[in-house]
Order: C-alpha cells, then structure tokens, then sequence
C-alpha cells in the first residue's frame, strides 16, 4: 500500500485510518492477499489498490442503507465503492 505513488496512496492510506477508528478492537491481516481489517476473527472492509483506481470492500455490506447509491454491486452480501485518483471523497 505505501509503494502507491500519488493521490491513490493517501486514499488508501486514510480509507486504512477510517477503519482504524472504528474502535479499539480493530486489527490488521491479509486475507487472499488483501490487507484487511478485521474486529476479533470477522472482516469487515479492505482496501483494494490498483494502479488506476482503488475499490474499497464492506463485508455485508449489502446490509447497509445506501440512499446516496455509493456502493456497487449486486452479490448476496458484498459492496464496494470505487475512487480514481483524481476523485475526491475522503471522509
């Protein structure tokens, strides 16, 4: 994630901050070579990086109120919101 050059690395960098914060209990691992963050043995998001774009992944997240449409997806249980480099959106 550090090797990002540019903007995709501070997105990907803070989105990793974002899930951080989400308490105390929150931990870091690869999952299918995916850094992933995790409370106790359940993921809940990761950060995807690409050369072009970064997806950012929510567990269940086909569960979450979506009134904006920021997710993508169709599956059972997954949704993932993309961002280009010379998008903004950092929350």
């Amino acid at each position: 994630m550090r090797q990002l050059a540019g903007d995709l690395g501070a997105i990907a960098q803070r989105w990793f901050q974002v899930m951080r914060d989400c308490g105390d209990d929150v931990r870091e691992l690869l999952h299918d070579g995916h850094p992933t963050s995790c409370v106790g043995d359940a993921a809940f998001a990761y950060v995807n990086a690409f050369r072009a774009h970064l997806n950012v992944e929510v567990f269940l997240g086909a569960e979450l109120a979506d009134p904006d449409g920021l997710f993508e997806g169709a599956g059972k249980f997954m949704r993932h919101g993309a961002q280009e480099s010379h998008q903004s959106g950092i929350p």
